[in-house]
């Protein structure tokens, strides 16, 4: 279980999961830490990623706007 208090173990976590190309695992936590308050702009990139890996392509394009917008 991850801690969404702990972002920076969070965002190591997440971060090693998208490197390896372990999407699936990687997508529940992301959407897990972005209901919670004031998430990390990465967040929504790494979302973007995760389901394009998992070739969802119409959320993914979704998941980049979303990236867009909260730079």
């Amino acid at each position: 279980e991850v801690n969404s208090n702990d972002t920076v173990k969070s965002t190591a976590l997440i971060y090693m999961l998208v490197e390896r190309g372990d999407y699936e695992i990687a997508l529940p936590i992301i959407d897990r830490l972005l209901d919670g308050g004031n998430p990390s702009p990465h967040l929504y990139y790494w979302r973007g990623e995760c389901l394009y890996g998992l070739q969802d392509y119409g959320e993914s394009w979704y998941a980049f706007e979303d990236y867009i917008e909260v730079l």
